[in-house]
């Protein structure tokens, strides 16, 4: 089984939160939704996102709403989709493939070049 991570992006402060590093702390908790510590439900302020339970070529975990280049060079966003994390090709001409995995934190042979928050200009293209 893979482990349940995520991510969020803050809106306020346009930086990626990792769960098992920032979340996990007294000021905020996850069970569903972003809970400060006033208790005060704070998932406005923030986009989560899912751990695939992959990791890219260098070894760099894979997250909903990364960009991932395959070895052939085709960008697509990692999306649950198809009932299974799946890329979704930038070029639309390109196919919808799906991401297998079989052990915790496989290597694939593609690499993560962003994500949909930090860079933006990935999506150029994207209809």
């Amino acid at each position: 089984m893979r482990p349940i991570k995520f991510r969020a992006w803050s809106k306020v402060e346009q930086k990626m939160k990792y769960y098992d590093r920032d979340c996990s702390s007294p000021n905020m908790t996850l069970n569903g939704v972003l809970i400060d510590s006033y208790g005060s439900n704070v998932s406005y302020q923030y986009e989560i996102e899912q751990f695939t339970g992959l990791c890219d070529k260098n070894g760099k975990e894979i997250y909903e709403g990364d960009k991932y280049k395959d070895a052939e060079g085709i960008v697509s966003k990692v999306e649950w989709g198809l009932g299974e994390w799946s890329l979704f090709p930038i070029d639309k001409k390109a196919p919808i493939r799906s991401l297998y995995w079989r052990n915790i934190c496989e290597k694939t042979q593609g690499e993560i070049i962003g994500n949909r928050h930090q860079n933006p200009e990935l999506l150029k293209g994207e209809s």
